[in-house]
């Protein structure tokens, strides 16, 4: 049989059956009853390396003829995703993403089929089988979004409310911002609002020492000409686009705006002194402290010459301006100067801004709103932290790469689908949930605009993904995310807060705490700009987040690199547990998605805890009047138990029996040795029940305590027998020779209050020492010394129920402390 490696765009595996016979079969077709896959992946030509011949039935499947284009339509789709997949031919019944299409060359495909003059939807493009039903879903393009005209005239002395086209400013907030910004009215060429992630990012900047949404990156020239020349193209790459020469301004209005300059040249700071790569980074670290928004541009530039005898460029860029794709369009202008070829006019950034405003925002709301809808508690994979980010990274071998990709052609979906399964299941296994919500990075560069992919600018938008992992094939799953992928970006429009407010979780708690940003290579297939071109190679980088819990996945040709930043300490272990899960998925797309990377014993531990502490109320409601300070002392009351020995179950059960005669509560959690109790108590039942219950409760706490509280993210308020008692509002402790101490916050409790809670408890627990039948409700608290004594003599004219009811004093503050 004649092979040409691409003639049919297909990807091939090679399968064996128990009689050791091997053939071929279409990757993106389910395999042939009895049939087992060998993982070899590849062309036809490379896969009939691994066997000998080919049944009758197989050969017509492989040989299948593709279905050639008839209509115009269809030959515009067949000829455009060829181009862009880079194969010779596909035919009618090819998928897009089953050929190697991707997220990024899919919004290459919307472009081009605008240019054109056609259009689909993003989410068309992800849901239809095969490029006959995308050319039918196919509809002649009507007009693309156009902005306002800019009313601005180029000479004006003094701009004026009608000039605004994009924003409704006063005359009074325009002649602020006139003040403020360089060159003044003059200089001004246009006025407009942010995008929704520019205002998260300005509102960040505001609200840290530290700018998290500032890049530095380190470029190395071969020579001063070279350097000389870099920074020129950088100089005319700023003039041409306008979203680098714009400043922003929040401190005028109740809103920030962005105002784009007629002029704001690049300045290059010069250091005489040789400077390492580290040496310009740590410049880039002092830079991101205090950056200024005011002065365009937002890139700051600092030369140094090198050990090697060149110079180096740092540029640090704030993201507010940029979303990853400056630089590689500047690379890209480069080449296009170098080669004679003209450069179109780019797109203004206004337009972008102009086409969000007139998205619609309740349709967002109705979907955010089923998407979000029963999701209670926010996924938190850092429960421990540590003082600062830290960075790790790994890169998956060429073999698993290549499987993830063929994975991903056999399901028809894009690898991003893949990996952000495979984030969604590292984040269930960390925090012992199978229903997760954490932030994906999407481009909005597929909106309908004719020129954003070479556009300057910021077009990204963060917004939550929820995977909910209980149910279906790994195969099913992938199909769910890659649907989702779609569905998001017709919603880059839309505030994170925004979305949050049509969700159940409510502020200061953040809807999500944890990131997926997946990146694509640069149009050689890697991640650098540049590899010597005009004198110019790529340095390092530098760059942070506000996220404690951040990964990166850039798919480039060599393997797919991941990247961690997070605040806990077991980064590297992050991204060894990302690439088995990413090794499982690609293994088995039948497998049910639950079986995935089997939890490790501290994750078993995260999700028994979960689902035991699942509706415990947050707090106990003991007696107090007082309101909590930031900085809390703790005192102590110290006393004797006369009893010889009580095991730790008795006297914990006690503590229990008082907690709730002291509060009514039936339900309590209380740590103990450092662990979450979960309680049940029942005054009508016997202190010998009860002391049954905690026993239990103890013995399935031990076959669980591979982790902490501090990684369960659950601060209790009342604590027994802990190492550290000022972490708790209330902690006694009980040493062997019957020495007690209540510890207690002092600023949530007072003497009197804590010496009468240590006094209760001596009697009660003689009283259930002495009469453990009895029920729990029934047990005196006061004992007959004080009786004698007349202590309270009220006390004695009342039930034990009525009286500690009257406990609390003129109308409490009940300490509520969130558990998680």
């Amino acid at each position: 049989m004649t092979d040409n490696p691409r003639s049919d765009g297909k990807t091939y595996v090679v399968v064996v059956n128990d009689e050791l016979e091997y053939s071929l079969w279409p990757a993106s077709s389910p395999l042939p009853n009895g049939w087992r896959d060998t993982g070899h992946r590849g062309t036809k030509a490379q896969c009939l390396s691994h066997i000998d011949e080919l049944s009758p039935a197989e050969a017509e499947a492989v040989t299948s003829p593709l279905v050639d284009p008839v209509t115009p339509t269809e030959r515009v789709t067949c000829t455009l995703v060829a181009e862009i997949l880079g194969v010779d031919r596909v035919g009618l019944n090819d998928n897009f993403f089953a050929q190697g299409g991707t997220s990024l060359l899919a919004i290459r495909l919307l472009e081009r089929l605008r240019a054109s003059d056609l259009e689909v939807s993003p989410k068309d493009l992800f849901e239809v089988r095969d490029l006959g039903e995308l050319a039918g879903r196919l509809r002649p393009l009507q007009k693309l979004h156009e902005a306002p005209p800019n009313r601005i005239p180029s000479d004006a002395e003094r701009i004026t409310p009608e000039m605004l086209s994009l924003v409704a400013l006063d005359q009074q907030q325009i002649d602020d911002i006139a003040a403020i910004v360089q060159g003044g009215a003059r200089n001004i060429q246009d006025v407009y609002p942010l995008t929704p992630l520019q205002e998260g990012f300005v509102f960040e900047h505001l609200t840290t020492d530290v700018d998290p949404y500032v890049t530095s990156l380190v470029f190395h020239c071969d020579s001063e000409p070279d350097l000389v020349r870099f920074i020129a193209a950088l100089q005319q790459f700023v003039a041409r686009h306008d979203i680098l020469r714009t400043a922003i301004v929040w401190d005028v209005r109740p809103r920030p705006v962005q105002v784009v300059l007629r002029d704001a040249p690049l300045a290059v700071e010069r250091r005489e002194r040789i400077m390492t790569d580290d040496d310009l980074l740590a410049i880039g670290r002092a830079q991101a402290r205090g950056f200024d928004l005011l002065r365009a541009p937002l890139v700051r530039a600092t030369a140094a010459p090198n050990a090697e005898g060149g110079w180096s460029l740092l540029l640090v860029i704030h993201h507010v301006v940029d979303d990853d794709m400056m630089l590689r369009n500047l690379a890209d202008e480069l080449a296009a100067v170098a080669h004679g070829r003209s450069l179109p006019t780019p797109v203004q950034f206004r337009t972008f801004v102009s086409y969000l405003s007139t998205r619609d925002v309740g349709a967002s709301e109705a979907f955010w709103r089923q998407q979000l809808d029963g999701f209670v508690e926010p996924t938190n994979p850092v429960r421990a932290r540590g003082q600062r980010l830290s960075s790790h990274e790994r890169i998956l071998s060429r073999e698993l790469t290549a499987r993830v990709r063929a994975t991903s052609r056999a399901c028809a979906v894009v690898p991003a689908a893949l990996m952000h399964l495979a984030y969604a299941i590292v984040l269930a296994r960390r925090t012992g949930a199978n229903d997760v919500v954490f932030g994906t990075v999407l481009s909005g560069r597929s909106a309908p605009v004719v020129g954003l992919e070479s556009a300057a600018g910021m077009f990204l938008s963060t917004q939550p993904i929820r995977a909910r992992l209980e149910r279906g094939t790994v195969r099913e799953a992938l199909a769910r995310m890659h649907v989702l992928l779609a569905e998001l970006p017709a919603h880059v429009h839309v505030s994170l807060p925004q979305i949050q407010s049509w969700s159940s979780i409510r502020p200061p708690a953040p809807l999500f705490s944890a990131l997926l940003n997946t990146r694509h290579a640069t149009n050689d297939g890697t991640d650098r700009l540049f590899h010597g071109d005009f004198g110019v190679r790529d340095g390092r980088a530098g760059e942070v987040t506000h996220y404690p819990f951040t990964v990166s996945i850039n798919d480039v040709a060599d393997g797919y690199q991941l990247g961690v930043q997070t605040l806990a300490d077991d980064g590297e272990d992050v991204l060894r547990r990302l690439e088995d899960v990413i090794a499982s998925l690609a293994a088995d797309v039948d497998q049910p998605v639950s079986s995935v990377l089997p939890r490790t014993l501290a994750e078993e531990s995260r999700a028994h805890w979960r689902a035991k502490l699942a509706g415990a109320p947050h707090a106990i409601e003991l007696p107090t009047d007082r309101v909590r300070v930031a900085e809390p002392r703790h005192e102590r009351v110290t006393f004797r138990i006369e009893e010889h020995a009580p095991s730790q179950a008795i006297l914990l059960s006690a503590f229990v029996a008082l907690l709730h005669r002291y509060t009514r509560q039936e339900d309590l959690v209380v740590a103990s040795s450092g662990l979450p109790l979960r309680v049940a108590v029942r005054g009508e039942e016997s202190f010998d029940a009860l002391v049954d219950h905690v026993g239990a409760q103890l013995v399935e706490a031990r076959a669980h305590q591979v982790v902490s509280l501090d990684e369960l993210g659950i601060q209790p308020q009342v604590a027994f027998a802990t190492p550290e008692p000022t972490k708790f509002d209330i902690s006694l402790t009980i040493a062997d020779d019957g020495t007690a101490t209540l510890h207690y916050a002092a600023d949530v409790f007072d003497e009197r209050t804590a010496a009468r809670m240590a006094r209760h408890y001596q009697a009660l627990l003689g009283a259930v020492l002495a009469a453990p039948e009895r029920p729990i409700a029934e047990q005196p608290l006061i004992s007959a010394d004080e009786r004698r004594e007349g202590y309270r003599g009220a006390a004695s004219r009342r039930s034990s129920r009525r009286w500690w009811r009257a406990i609390p004093t003129r109308s409490p503050s009940c300490v509520r402390t969130r558990r998680r």
